[in-house]
């Protein structure tokens, strides 16, 4: 729900209360975990499995058409022979289309793995955000990309984002990418953390929040996140590492890195 929330103030400025509540009340746990459990049914998606790679497309793509979009499939090259391709749909603005914000998720796994968490958490909150957005138009465009191949390689995003740079029609002004999301543990010690620095990133040793990260210049989106998740959605424990997150040993193992770079 914080995804959705922090997206409508990114794409719609100008939303009111209101029409964000309404929003978020049709997103439930119950429908959030309804769209996990029939893509985990697929099994594992690795990107090394034409079999896995094609099953995978064509239930992604039945998918959003039957919610009304039309799909586009953005090939991104071959990996092991197997063509690799994102699949991306958009909403268009109402007041300027030519500026996008994304969100994305990439919808691959590692081998032999039915990745319910990296990134099936992902991908299934994308899914629901595309469920609720369809029928709200934003100010500025929206578009929801579902990355091929991110664990050989971050494949998907890197070809996306050299489309993005060639394309001077339209400016893109952010991207939230949803990676690993759908994990909570309470214990003490069930979170670990490649870096913890006194007073600047002392990372929680429980495994019950979401982290918030970006980089120097993508803080102004990190900020709009957080200012939306403690609006409409403060029981939402999330840890910031807003700005600074481009300091970690790890930052570059995502499809946000590729936006960064």
């Amino acid at each position: 729900m914080s995804l959705v929330v922090s997206l409508m103030g990114c794409a719609v400025p100008s939303a009111t209360r209101e029409a964000v509540v309404s929003v978020i009340a049709e997103i439930t746990p119950e429908s959030c975990e309804q769209q996990l459990q029939s893509l985990l049914e697929l099994g594992p998606r690795f990107a090394g499995d034409a079999d896995e790679t094609r099953r995978t497309v064509e239930y992604l793509e039945e998918k959003l058409r039957l919610l009304g979009y039309q799909v586009q499939r953005e090939a991104v090259g071959r990996w092991r022979g197997i063509e690799q391709v994102n699949l991306i749909v958009e909403i268009e603005g109402l007041v300027d289309p030519t500026i996008v914000v994304e969100v994305g998720a990439h919808y691959d796994t590692v081998r032999n793995c039915p990745g319910a968490d990296d990134n099936g958490s992902g991908v299934a909150g994308l899914l629901e955000i595309a469920r609720v957005l369809v029928h709200h138009r934003p100010e500025r465009t929206v578009r929801m990309c579902f990355f091929a191949a991110e664990e050989v390689g971050l494949i998907g995003s890197r070809a996306h984002v050299d489309r993005i740079l060639a394309d001077s029609s339209r400016r893109v002004d952010g991207l939230l990418d949803l990676e690993m999301i759908g994990y909570r543990v309470h214990e003490q010690g069930s979170q670990d953390a490649p870096v913890r620095i006194p007073l600047i990133a002392a990372i929680p040793h429980r495994g019950d929040f979401i982290l918030v990260a970006g980089n120097f210049q993508s803080g102004g989106l990190g900020n709009i996140f957080e200012r939306c998740v403690d609006q409409y959605v403060p029981d939402l424990k999330y840890f910031s590492a807003n700005r600074i997150a481009g300091f970690f040993g790890d930052a570059d193992r995502s499809d946000h890195f590729p936006y960064w770079q």
